[in-house]
């Protein structure tokens, strides 16, 4: 780890993001995965990460967002799969998802960030008491705010994967969430 480090000047930006997302998560769960599959893949420069399944599904932590692209599918961590439509539909069956396999309950919303931005609340409304501007509802009972480009998706996604390691002292991979776009 210590090598890979001192070489962590030859990453290039996004690299380094991804460096520092995980660090965080690591340092606030307490916890490491000894899983060598998992420290290959979070620390190791990109050329050495797994290579893009054959079915053309990119991990979530491995995909550099961009826009004008549209996702047609999401890959769970149990290998299901569903299409998608949007980044928003992509949102919310990732949502749906974690819902289903009690990864969230309605005890641990609101979702937010260090900033302050409400990532999942259980009502239309967010920690500063503003409606959602473009709410979407998942479930009958969650809601998220859609108005937002591809990168605050990504974000938003990796950052609930996030509280949910660090708060249920779960183990989810990013990359275990895996997509396949279209465009670009």
């Amino acid at each position: 780890f210590k090598d890979r480090m001192v070489n962590s000047c030859d990453l290039s930006k996004q690299d380094a993001i991804r460096v520092c997302i995980t660090l965080i998560t690591l340092l606030r769960s307490n916890s490491i995965n000894e899983s060598p599959r998992y420290q290959y893949q979070q620390f190791g420069p990109k050329e050495q990460v797994s290579t893009p399944p054959e079915d053309g599904y990119v991990g979530l932590f491995d995909w550099e967002s961009q826009l004008h692209t549209k996702p047609t599918h999401v890959r769970f961590p149990d290998k299901t799969y569903k299409k998608t439509t949007s980044w928003i539909d992509w949102h919310a069956k990732i949502i749906e998802w974690l819902i289903d396999k009690n990864h969230i309950t309605q005890a641990d919303c609101p979702i937010v960030t260090d900033r302050k931005s409400t990532l999942l609340a259980t009502k239309n409304i967010t920690i500063k008491g503003k409606k959602f501007t473009n709410p979407i509802q998942v479930k009958e009972t969650y809601w998220f705010d859609g108005s937002r480009d591809v990168t605050y998706h990504r974000n938003d996604i990796l950052n609930i994967i996030e509280h949910i390691n660090r708060t249920k002292q779960a183990s989810l991979d990013p990359n275990d969430f895996a997509l396949k776009v279209s465009g670009g």
